[in-house]
């Protein structure tokens, strides 16, 4: 209920950012995980007698942003 809730609101204020020229704004993201994100080891199950390491080294991503700036 909370997304069509959501969706309502942007529909209602739909008209009123058609009128304003939006802004339009792209950025690339590189992280390096870090804490317990980076890495997590498993004990040894009864399947599997080594423990396991999970981790991740560099994340990627991209942003694209938009904003409606007014006149006052």
């Amino acid at each position: 209920m909370g997304q069509i809730l959501r969706i309502a609101i942007a529909l209602a204020f739909l008209a009123s950012l058609q009128t304003q020229s939006p802004k339009l704004g792209f950025a690339f993201n590189i992280i390096v995980p870090a804490g317990s994100f980076r890495e997590k080891i498993y004990d040894p199950t009864p399947c599997l007698s080594a423990r396991r390491l999970e981790g991740y080294n560099i994340g990627a991503g991209a942003q694209l942003t938009m904003s409606f700036p007014h006149e006052t």
